[in-house]
């Protein structure tokens, strides 16, 4: 078995457990809605972002409500 058959089943389990972890917590079902609405920006790329940036889309005190 090469490297590459070995690894894509490990990395789809991966995928669905990440898009769980998303899509169990309302904030982020959000959040990765809001950046998917971008051009580009796909499932893996939300993620990726979520998980670097935690306070992305997160309003401050000091921004006005809409």
């Amino acid at each position: 078995m090469d490297l590459k058959a070995l690894l894509e089943p490990k990395i789809s389990e991966l995928e669905e457990r990440i898009e769980q972890a998303v899509a169990a917590d309302g904030t982020l079902v959000e959040t990765a809605g809001t950046l998917r609405s971008i051009p580009g920006v796909g499932p893996v790329v939300s993620a990726m972002l979520i998980a670097e940036m935690p306070k992305l889309g997160a309003k401050s005190a000091e921004q006005p409500q809409p």
